[in-house]
């Protein structure tokens, strides 16, 4: 088996997200599944070693589409364009394939391929994730030949696995759904498979499990667990349904898996890109799609207003007493904004000592006059305490009303910031 080291000039070809990077291939290459880089046309810049044994591939880097296609059973195909050409609208898709040669119709792997964001610094545009699962797939269609060799094979195996009656009635399941879900074996064999979802994505669940038995293809569903302490869990849940010789169905096979972890990691990494660190308002980025939605879906643009923020005698706290002070500064102001704005409004940190606050469903210019004199009373209102210090600062603020000369929210934010700078050269003090 040829080593990812003996790849030719993949590295040259991965761009500089890999190039220099060892540490990171060290631990690519420790990884327990097939993962592989692909730029835009598929080609395949770099892999793991376990890519190398799982799709018995020896073509050096970079490894063009067609010899990946030609690894692939032509059954799968389809399926895997289907799979980048969702990635690159930034779908993720799974699916499992065979290698070509294998005909006796046991998926020997499942693959997940993800689009990562464009850089110039790298040539990658995919990442996909290749796992192992023949034992699996073997098991399960093996069981009406051997009921005791698929209870050992799926009891031992980390994943949750059930059984379910032709009606979703759970008859059989091993250790691990027990341990995800903590209830007994004799509890779930009187549940139903769907009782496990959460009330509020149950009837939608049913349905579509109803449709995918019709159409005679898996059912894969993400939703909330609710496990016997009432704890929730996110989980993935995949079935299929066994038919017998007269075409009804027998029986369902499903697998659950927990996806708590990877959800929680993924809303956190969402959250962090929206908001400000410091703060926890909103960022620029985030004000600017928000801005972005309420331009294009309200009926009449002109009912939205934004209000320009920008302290006066920030810097002279940073100077003079450190970045702890100012950050302590910002950090109220902020809290003091998001108490002196309306339910509806937003306040983002635009930038430096600079915030703007959103508000939609304003048609008048007083109202949103009104709301500009509220927030900056509150930031002046008194003076801000850290470590003893009282530091006093004020605000110049400034406000536009779309859609105004302009035709695009980028203006409206423009005549909104110069409006404040007008309003801090007036005033000879800041």
């Amino acid at each position: 088996m040829r080593s990812d080291q003996d790849g030719g000039d993949g590295g040259d070809h991965a761009g500089g997200g890999l190039e220099d990077a060892s540490v990171m291939r060290g631990l690519i290459d420790l990884a327990p599944v097939g993962l592989s880089f692909s730029d835009e046309a598929g080609n395949v810049l770099y892999a793991n070693n376990r890519w190398r044994e799982l799709t018995g591939c020896e073509t050096p880097f970079p490894v063009p589409l067609q010899v990946i296609i030609d690894l692939i059973d032509p059954s799968s195909h389809e399926q895997l364009f289907d799979a980048f050409t969702n990635a690159r609208d930034g779908v993720e898709s799974k699916l499992s394939v065979r290698r070509s040669g294998r005909d006796d119709g046991v998926p020997e792997f499942s693959l997940s391929v993800r689009r990562v964001p464009d850089s110039a610094h790298t040539t990658i545009r995919f990442v996909s994730i290749l796992n192992d699962i023949s034992e699996l797939t073997t098991a399960l269609s093996a069981v009406r030949r051997s009921e005791e060799r698929f209870r050992t094979v799926t009891s031992s195996l980390p994943v949750a696995i059930y059984r379910t009656d032709p009606d979703g009635q759970i008859t059989w399941a091993n250790s691990w759904l027990e341990e995800l879900t903590g209830f007994g074996l004799d509890e779930l064999r009187t549940m139903s498979a769907f009782d496990l979802i959460h009330p509020d994505e149950r009837e939608d669940a049913v349905l579509r499990a109803i449709d995918t038995v019709i159409a005679d293809v898996p059912f894969e569903s993400e939703h909330r667990l609710v496990c016997r302490d009432g704890s929730i869990r996110w989980v993935v849940a995949r079935s299929t349904a066994l038919k017998g010789d007269d075409g009804q169905v027998v029986e369902h096979l499903g697998n659950i898996e927990d996806v708590s972890a990877m959800r929680a990691r993924s809303e956190f990494l969402a959250h962090a890109a929206a908001h400000d660190p410091l703060t926890g308002l909103p960022n620029r980025t985030s004000l600017e799609t928000l801005l972005d939605r309420y331009w294009t879906a309200q009926p009449r643009r002109s009912d939205v207003g934004i209000i320009f923020v920008d302290l006066n005698g920030f810097k002279a706290v940073n100077d003079i007493h450190g970045h702890r002070a100012g950050d302590a500064v910002l950090i109220e102001v902020g809290r003091r904004l998001s108490l002196a704005i309306r339910a509806d409004d937003t306040v983002s940190r635009f930038g430096g000592d600079e915030f703007v606050i959103l508000c939609p469903g304003i048609a008048e210019t007083d109202v949103l006059d009104t709301v500009a004199r509220r927030a900056s009373h509150a930031v002046a209102g008194s003076p801000i305490s850290h470590d003893g210090r009282e530091h006093l600062i004020t605000a110049s603020v400034g406000t536009a009303l779309g859609p105004g000369p302009g035709s695009d929210p980028a203006d409206l934010l423009h005549r909104a910031d110069e409006a404040m700078y007008l309003a801090k050269r007036s005033n000879p003090s800041t």
